[in-house]
């Protein structure tokens, strides 16, 4: 048997997939969200009399039964839901946890999926009594519509930055392992036994964000995990993050959310 290409398990090992949240029910209202990591969005359909639609301030994109909806990182999203029911798998696809794939997305990418209806209905029956037939279902919808977003990508170019990147997974692992505000560009050179400028224009060159914004998106990664999975303050997330008091961090929080941690958390 020919073995595959070498940058096939350099791409497969960089890429990483991780589950944030997940939501199946009837949604009612408007609001306006917006989350560091993408989301999918699979409708199962609404109010026959009025239609359910997201708008990402380029236009309104109405939901419909077997439609997906992706919604790129850090885009501020506005919902006007009329009792429709529907999907939402809140994920971090990442080249080594640190550069999100979508990241260059700027709008909301949709397609549809009506093969993946008896999936979801089943999800739907299964919920509350087989989280791993939940769980397993949540896996087929997204996979499947990644695939096909992949397939629109550049993927040579998606594999080259996860050549680049990955030179740099003793960083990253030291960053997620810290998850401290406090590091400076200067540690993260000693690190990779640089120099503090060189190391800075070079990882900015291969990554396209500055050292410091990665540390950012890092530490926002981890905050919205424990927003969303702790019984834990504010207070003690600052402390956790090691910020010098809850305002700073809430400060960074909104900076980059553009909401308070607690309004945030009162959202999920």
């Amino acid at each position: 048997m020919k073995p595959l290409e070498p940058g096939v398990a350099i791409l497969a090992n960089a890429l990483k997939l991780k589950y944030k949240n997940f939501y199946l029910g009837i949604s009612d209202g408007d609001f306006t969200t917006e989350y560091p990591h993408a989301r999918l969005l699979y409708s199962l359909g609404g109010s026959p009399e009025e239609n359910s639609f997201v708008d990402d301030g380029t236009g309104r994109i109405v939901m419909e039964r077997g439609q997906w909806l992706l919604l790129p990182p850090f885009l501020k999203i506005t919902h006007h839901h009329r009792k429709n029911r529907h999907l939402s798998i809140h994920f971090s696809f990442s080249i080594l946890r640190g550069i999100e794939v979508f990241s260059g997305l700027k709008q909301i990418r949709r397609g549809n999926a009506f093969e993946l209806l008896p999936v979801v209905e089943s999800m739907e029956q299964t919920k509350d009594d087989n989280s791993v037939l939940f769980s397993a279902g949540a896996e087929v919808v997204l996979r499947k519509v990644l695939f096909s977003l992949m397939a629109e990508m550049d993927t040579q170019q998606i594999m080259k930055q996860c050549e680049l990147v990955g030179s740099y997974h003793k960083l990253t692992d030291y960053l997620h392992a810290r998850c401290d505000c406090r590091i400076t560009v200067a540690e993260m050179a000693r690190i990779m036994q640089l120099p503090e400028q060189r190391f800075a224009r070079k990882f900015a060159a291969d990554t396209g964000i500055t050292p410091r914004k990665f540390n950012e998106n890092i530490i926002i990664e981890h905050a919205v995990d424990l927003l969303c999975s702790s019984g834990l303050s504010l207070k003690e997330i600052a402390d956790k993050l090691h910020f010098a008091n809850e305002y700073y961090f809430s400060r960074f929080f909104k900076r980059s959310m553009k909401l308070p941690p607690g309004t945030f958390r009162k959202m999920l």
